[in-house]
């Protein structure tokens, strides 16, 4: 077995995630680092090497519970301080949350029409 571009299928992926919903998920877990750290395709990103955190959240489907993990950028200031912008993504997870991401935090994850989800930011 191995690479054959002549006997070759898109593989279907099955979302275990509901589609077009919203779901209550809590986050367990926040990793610091930069984006490569947590990201494979680097392509569709400015700074590879800028400071981010991996958020991973439990989400609770009827069934069972999903892990998601979402990655957020910030920047780095003077005297350990973590800069964001208002309108960046965690500018808007703190202006919908009222905080900014922090363990054991109730938040709201919005999945589209193929299951996929994301952290609700709006």
């Amino acid at each position: 077995m191995g690479y054959n571009p002549d006997n070759a299928k898109v593989k279907e992926v099955e979302s275990k995630l509901p589609k077009d919903s919203i779901l209550d998920a809590v986050i367990i877990s926040i990793s610091d680092g930069v984006v490569k750290d947590f990201v494979q395709n680097t392509e569709k990103w400015k700074d590879k090497e800028q400071p981010a955190i991996e958020l991973t959240v439990d989400i609770k489907t009827d069934d069972e519970i999903v892990k998601h993990n979402q990655v957020f950028t910030y920047e780095a200031g003077e005297d350990g301080k973590t800069l964001y912008g208002a309108k960046s993504n965690l500018g808007k997870f703190e202006k919908k949350y009222g905080s900014l991401p922090k363990v054991g935090l109730a938040v709201k994850i919005v999945t589209d029409d193929s299951g996929f989800g994301t952290i609700k930011l709006e």
